[in-house]
């Protein structure tokens, strides 16, 4: 149902005057949206004059004429700014909101074109674990052996998801992937003219921007403070070397450029030669496979490589539950590494570093140093965007190894 209400915005005002506004709520949707009248008032109280009695009958037949055809907010707004439409135009209106209603009762199911975007994937052997945790979060939420057709996804359906992930948990992935992921399902069956499916995008403003960045909580002491880490008496053997190696993966990490943990656990000896090259895992989905990767290593790197890497396994630190093999085993063997650096990090009294804090205090650093974007997003494999970035070539090693040994330089 719609609603309106004419108001003064006293929040602002202008040369003229304080606006009068429309308030149109929609108690379906629950929000709300203001329409201007073009109408200003000096007084900080509502003023019942000729133009603000008008505007309160016309916005009462608009708003009756609104919930008389079950109109969407969207669709409400455009009556109340234009008015109710002529009797051609509104033969067409109806008409438009016919074939929409036809179109939510027909066409491919979200789950069924989710399934074969997967078994595509799979027969190109790109990663299709992100579009099998979405399926799940989708059928928790419309209930298993249901589907919604992907003409019926709107910003309702979308929001429904949205509250019903906030209310019961995120799962393995966030809101906004979940919500990336059936964006990413949506957009290609649109490319499938076959499928009919309506032209729109239902996704708009629904798919928040990353949180605003936070002061860098490290300090160069503190990641040197991980080399001069003692256990406490009585620790075991195994217990203290665990914790060393734990460390010394993190700066390893780190020195090769500051990958995620999973692209230590991906390695490969044919990954390494006197440089490292690899493309990240998490773009496996990609056809490209994304950014590859070639990065310098230095003497730290080649001395962690030859102290915990195995030559009788394929898998470089094959000590790491192979991700490619069992992810969920994978996961906990991160998460008991995450507890273990939590725990040391306590102990030398340090903001608390994680399996993927690396990347973070890489770019940090090197952006405090002065070293280029692009420089940066090569030793971190990101594809850079944007017209100028479609004539940029890869830089040479020679520069990305200059730049990268001056970051490196900061702590080894």
């Amino acid at each position: 149902m719609i609603t309106a209400e004419i108001i003064l915005d006293i929040r602002r005002k202008a040369k003229n005057g304080y606006p009068v506004k429309i308030r149109v709520y929609c108690t379906k949707e629950k929000i709300h949206k203001y329409v201007k009248t073009g109408i200003y008032q000096n007084g900080k109280k509502l003023k019942l004059d000729y133009n603000v009695a008008k505007i309160t009958t016309e916005s009462e037949e608009r708003v009756n004429y609104c919930n008389e055809f079950a109109m969407s907010l969207n669709d409400s707004l455009e009556v109340m700014i234009n008015g109710i439409p002529k009797e051609k135009e509104l033969e067409v209106f109806l008409l438009q909101k016919r074939i929409e209603e036809l179109q939510k009762e027909s066409g491919l199911g979200l789950i069924e074109f989710l399934e074969t975007i997967v078994e595509e994937k799979k027969s190109k052997g790109m990663s299709t674990d992100m579009y099998r945790h979405t399926k799940n979060q989708i059928l928790n939420y419309i209930g298993s052996g249901n589907d919604v057709r992907l003409n019926a996804l709107d910003y309702e359906w979308l929001n429904g998801f949205i509250h019903f992930k906030k209310v019961t948990g995120k799962g393995k992935g966030g809101v906004a992937q979940y919500l990336t992921t059936i964006r990413a399902v949506y957009k290609e069956a649109q490319r499938r003219k076959s499928l009919g499916i309506k032209k729109d995008n239902p996704f708009l403003g629904l798919i928040k921007k990353p949180k605003k960045r936070k002061q860098l909580p490290y300090k160069i002491e503190h990641i040197k403070a991980l080399k001069e880490f003692t256990p406490k008496l009585g620790t075991t053997k195994r217990a203290v070397y665990i914790m060393q190696r734990n460390i010394d993966i993190f700066l390893f990490q780190l020195a090769i450029g500051g990958h995620d943990y999973i692209e230590i656990a991906n390695l490969r000896w044919s990954n390494i030669t006197d440089r490292i090259s690899f493309q990240r895992l998490k773009n496996d989905h990609r056809e490209d496979g994304g950014e590859t990767i070639n990065n310098m290593l230095s003497e730290f790197s080649l001395s962690i490589i030859e102290k915990y890497g195995n030559k009788d396994s394929e898998q470089v630190f094959d000590f790491i539950p192979d991700p490619l093999v069992d992810r969920n085993r994978y996961n906990n063997y991160n998460k008991v590494v995450g507890k273990s650096l939590g725990r040391i990090s306590d102990a030398l009294n340090i903001p608390r570093i994680k399996t993927k804090s690396t990347r973070y205090i890489f770019r940090s650093f090197a952006g405090e140093i002065g070293v280029s974007d692009i420089v940066v997003m090569q030793i971190q494999g990101h594809r850079p965007d944007g017209e100028t970035y479609n004539y940029q070539g890869y830089l040479s090693n020679d520069v990305i190894d200059r730049e990268h040994k001056r970051v490196l330089d900061l702590f080894f």
